[in-house]
């Protein structure tokens, strides 16, 4: 399963959050930094249990 989360960050500063997915080994984290003044999207590979949490700010 792969969820995409997609930004659009228009600081002049990068911005960093931290994604959560559960799948059946645990809590998995992620930290993404996005980029200052750009738009994109980032994929996150996880088992076929995983789920997408929540994102929260900062790492």
């Amino acid at each position: 399963m792969t969820t995409t989360v997609y930004y659009n960050n228009s600081c002049s500063y990068p911005v960093y959050v931290t994604i959560h997915m559960h799948d059946k080994n645990g809590q998995n984290n992620h930290c993404l930094t996005v980029p200052k003044n750009t738009k994109g999207s980032k994929k996150f590979q996880q088992g076929l249990s995983g789920t997408f949490e929540r994102i929260s700010k900062g790492c």
